[in-house]
């Protein structure tokens, strides 16, 4: 859902045949055809959604914070272009856009889903929301559960995304709300591009994504293995699972081990460990930040209703006719 169609109500009807959810930026994307949603509009969006009985899904940033910071810091010689980066998109912009969009949903009645939550700030304030009886879920992703703006001061561009890269304490703290049982979901955001595109004059003219599909549940099993933390698998797997299906509702098709359901199944072992150098990356453009990571887990086996579509022991990833690739 877009500022540019909004006001197509024709259009929204027939997309949401089919779809399980809408996804609205609140600020601007840095894709021209995926435009934001200004806060009035977001008004309009919140009825749409409900009308039509989906999921609004939200990237929460406020626009208005981060073109006055971006402005800013844009305009002062010297200054670190990285710390500015992250200075130009903080919390408090997180925080002001989940308040609105929060505000919103309780007064329309309708379910909203935050993706890609940077603080446990943000979830705090939204499992708030949820004790009063706001229809809402919250996704993180591991790259804000691993990385920090330390990483990313160091790394640069191949770090950029938004929500930034947070401090080690909202790291931290987001560990504690995943332990609380306060995060809904975990997502990749995997967003891909050339390399050119990351490899830029300038940080604010570079691509704002990581591309980590790959290794987001190794990253997720490696961290907490390494932790040693008291959450189990049964409680870390679902985030991307059955809390999902939930969510979606496809529960009646996805995300158990169940007679009548989709047999989607990943093989993992717990006691071989995965080394991510280039030639092992199954995506297009051969970067990532978790390269030459290593991790404590290996994927043997992805099943796809029921047909192996990766193997590890042949080294081969199968289309959906069963062809290797």
């Amino acid at each position: 859902m877009t500022g540019t169609n909004l006001e197509n109500r024709a259009e929204l009807a027939q997309m949401s045949d089919g779809i399980i959810a809408w996804k609205a930026f609140m600020s601007e994307s840095g894709i021209k055809d995926f435009t934001l949603v200004s806060p009035e509009g977001l008004k309009q969006a919140m009825q749409v959604a409900r009308e039509h009985n989906k999921i609004l899904a939200l990237h929460a940033e406020w626009e208005e914070e981060i073109v006055r910071r971006t402005t800013h810091y844009k305009q002062r010689p010297g200054v670190n272009e990285r710390k500015a980066f992250l200075m130009s998109r903080p919390i408090s912009a997180e925080e002001k856009a989940v308040n609105y969009a929060l505000e919103l949903a309780a007064k329309y009645g309708t379910a909203i889903h935050f993706v890609h939550i940077s603080s446990a700030k943000v979830v705090a304030q939204i499992e708030l929301a949820k004790k009063s009886g706001v229809n809402v879920t919250l996704e993180t992703c591991p790259h804000y559960l691993i990385f920090d703006e330390d990483d990313f001061l160091q790394q640069g561009a191949i770090l950029k995304c938004a929500p930034p890269l947070r401090v080690r304490e909202e790291v931290e703290g987001l560990w504690e709300c995943l332990s609380k049982g306060m995060i809904d979901t975990i997502g990749s955001d995997h967003s891909p591009c050339l390399y050119s595109m990351k490899t830029t004059d300038t940080i604010w003219d570079s691509w704002g994504g990581i591309q980590g599909v790959q290794f987001t549940w190794l990253a997720m099993l490696d961290e907490a293995l390494k932790r040693k933390i008291k959450l189990k698998l049964k409680h870390i797997l679902p985030l991307g699972t059955s809390r999902v299906a939930e969510r979606f509702g496809i529960a009646d098709r996805k995300g158990r081990i169940r007679p009548g359901l989709d047999a989607d199944l990943v093989l993992i072992r717990l006691d071989e460990t995965t080394f991510a150098d280039k030639k092992s990356f199954g995506f297009r453009n051969k970067f990532s930040p978790y390269e030459n990571r290593e991790f404590l887990v290996k994927i043997k086996k992805t099943i796809l209703r029921g047909k192996v579509i990766y193997d590890y022991q042949t080294g081969k990833t199968k289309d959906k006719n069963g062809l290797c690739l």
